[in-house]
């Protein structure tokens, strides 16, 4: 089959998916990085209108990239659609410019050559690990409506990050600047969905992330104490990475 006929099939998986969903979904008339935007009308639950901007990677078997040029488009989500004319049931998986640089990273890719001098890496053939590292971003339809709503509010935990520590930096009080700790640790919680609450996500993060304030790391750790058994890696933010061999 055709590269536009697998593109076109891609498109109406990835539409239905999204209906089904319960969001709403539309179509640039011109190809400039997006493919599809997904949208939530306004309703008794959403005050004002949001938007995520969707660009679609179909294929007849595996594959999965990053290009560069992605990283200029804000709150775009990567969708990659697998095994679209192969026999096997899809795959869909679904990363910001963000999440999907940092599983290049994590398999070497932004070492090579194809990304140092083209800003770009493509693998036709996935290995076990690749495959590890997609796992957390692999979408069913009831997955979607989390997704895109998280992604809208990328940029906005993004800023509190910021936002966390530069509080900590400046703060003249242990208080303040264990606020801004804080801050950040509640930005790295809203995109760990599987972690069960804050408060609990915060011990095992402070764990593999210690506060090089020991004033600070004291006054957290009296309420945030040291979990007995660690579910994030030495320094990591993802909930269930320690112990998991995709994280070195």
């Amino acid at each position: 089959m055709d590269t536009q006929k697998i593109e076109l099939i891609g498109r109406h998986y990835l539409a239905a998916e999204l209906l089904k969903a319960g969001l709403e979904v539309a179509a640039p008339e011109r190809d400039r990085g997006v493919d599809m935007i997904a949208y939530l009308d306004i309703d008794e639950n959403l005050e004002e209108f949001s938007a995520c901007p969707l660009q679609l990677k179909a294929s007849s078997n595996a594959s999965f990239g990053l290009d560069r040029k992605y990283e200029k488009i804000l709150n775009l989500l990567i969708v990659y659609v697998w095994h679209l004319n192969d026999g096997k049931d899809q795959v869909c998986y679904a990363l910001t410019y963000g999440e999907a640089f940092e599983v290049a990273e994590r398999m070497g890719w932004t070492c090579t050559d194809s990304w140092l001098k083209g800003g770009k890496y493509v693998s036709t053939r996935p290995s076990v690990k690749l495959i590890s590292l997609l796992e957390p971003y692999r979408m069913i339809s009831s997955r979607w409506r989390a997704k895109v709503l998280r992604t809208m509010e990328f940029a906005e935990r993004e800023a509190q990050k910021v936002k966390g520590r530069e509080f900590y930096q400046t703060g003249k009080t242990v208080a303040e600047r264990a606020y801004g700790v804080f801050t950040q640790i509640e930005a790295y919680f809203f995109r760990n969905e599987a972690a069960p609450s804050l408060s609990e996500y915060a011990c095992h993060w402070l764990w593999a992330n210690p506060v090089d304030d020991t004033e600070v790391m004291k006054f957290l750790t009296a309420c945030c104490p040291a979990p007995a058994k660690p579910r994030i890696g030495a320094g990591y933010s993802d909930w269930d990475s320690f112990g998991n061999p995709s994280y070195r």
